[in-house]
């Protein structure tokens, strides 16, 4: 069977993180593992990297797959709003935890 490789980061998670799992997996098995794992609340969502939704935690790995693996983030929450001043203005906007830093620059 053919692996992925998929590396993860989110809330309670010091650093990236990395786990193989076999492409046939669902993203519910990932979850699992992760929240076993980390200790992660089971309500949390999974979203890909710069993603604005929440997966379906029924599709399989291999589904959203690259030849790079990919990078997956689980958070509790399903936002992350950020304020801006510039200039005396004030500018606030919300993004999923998935969003780099970059996007949030662009926008910025």
């Amino acid at each position: 069977m053919k692996s992925i490789d998929l590396f993860y980061q989110g809330d309670g998670i010091g650093e990236i993180a990395h786990i193989e799992l076999d492409a046939d997996a669902t993203f519910a098995i990932l979850k699992g593992r992760l929240v076993e794992k980390h200790g992660i609340a089971h309500d949390a969502l999974l979203f890909l990297e710069d993603e604005d939704e929440p997966l379906d935690e029924a599709i399989l790995i291999r589904d959203r797959a690259t030849g790079k693996g990919l990078k997956v983030h689980i958070h509790r929450c399903r936002h992350v709003e950020v304020t801006v001043t510039f200039n005396g203005e004030m500018v606030e906007r919300r993004f999923p935890p998935s969003a780099t830093v970059a996007r949030v620059k662009r926008w910025a």
